[in-house]
């Protein structure tokens, strides 16, 4: 008899869109595009409640699959994560004009759970700007 390994889900998130002219610095009224995307290495299907949170300085668009947004919140509940599989989902934002803060940030956690620690990037409001660093949980 062969037992399947429980579910076990990991949250990636990544910049896949920007309209702006420079990549990697966010510029007032551009469109971003996030996708998060949810990998169960279990043998087991998942059931995943996720949300995804925009910081100041950005506005929510739209979801796929649709999510329920208050806010600056998108929240998604049972999502169906295959077994040994993958499940995206995608935010798009605009960047707020004028650009009235320093940098954007956007946080995708499993629901329910405490924010972790994420860099910020820098946003084009003037000459100074500089590149976003990148780092998971936070894009442009």
């Amino acid at each position: 008899m062969v037992t399947p390994t429980p579910a076990n889900v990991t949250v990636a998130k990544a910049l896949t869109s920007e309209s702006g002219s420079q990549a990697g610095i966010a510029e007032g009224g551009e469109t971003l595009v996030y996708t998060i995307t949810l990998t169960n290495s279990g043998g087991t299907a998942a059931s995943y409640d996720l949300t995804d949170t925009l910081g100041a300085g950005l506005t929510y668009v739209s979801s796929s699959p649709s999510g329920t947004n208050v806010g600056q919140t998108t929240t998604w509940t049972s999502l169906a994560v295959p077994a040994n599989g993958t499940l995206a989902v995608t935010v798009t934002a605009s960047v707020d004009t004028p650009v009235t803060v320093s940098a954007v940030t956007n946080l995708a956690k499993p629901s329910g759970t405490p924010d972790p620690s994420c860099p910020e990037c820098d946003v084009r409001g003037d000459a100074d700007a500089g590149e976003c660093d990148g780092g998971q949980g936070a894009d442009e």
